[in-house]
């Protein structure tokens, strides 16, 4: 239920700041129109030019903004996607790195049970104790990475 509610969020905002902009960039054409209609001012009258030209650099300023946050919003998702991705592939690893750890445990603990049952232990069989207990380590070292 969450899930759609958090979808349905994502869709009315993402459509909410595309018409935003979209109003945003049709207001900055209707202003650069208006600019263009004002060419027959005169060129001495240069306080009426300096004031619209101020006022276009405002309206580019905040269009310009609206177009950088809607493509880095973009690039965001994009990036918190691959994260998810990664997090998902690390979660595997973790779950087989356990299952690992678990099987080599495992198998150490039945060969001391068979070694008690032996008595006393061959150099052979020391030996291949301490070649599982070794791996069993090196394991555990690649699980901690995790």
């Amino acid at each position: 239920m969450n899930v759609v509610k958090n979808k349905k969020r994502t869709i009315s905002k993402e459509i909410f700041t595309m018409i935003v902009a979209a109003i945003i960039i049709i207001y900055l054409g209707w202003f650069i129109y208006f600019m263009t209609g004002k060419v027959t001012i005169p060129a001495e009258d240069s306080v009426v030019w300096d004031r619209l030209v101020y006022l276009l650099t405002a309206v580019e300023a905040v269009a310009f903004t609206a177009i950088g946050f809607l493509f880095g919003e973009q690039v965001n998702k994009k990036a918190i996607e691959h994260a998810e991705e990664n997090v998902d592939e690390a979660k595997k690893k973790v779950v087989q790195a356990k299952e690992k750890l678990n099987e080599f445990q495992q198998t150490v603990e039945e060969e001391k049970e068979i070694a008690s049952k032996k008595g006393p232990a061959s150099e052979e069989e020391l030996n291949k104790l301490q070649g599982i207990e070794q791996k069993r380590k090196e394991i555990y070292r690649e699980f901690q990475a995790f």
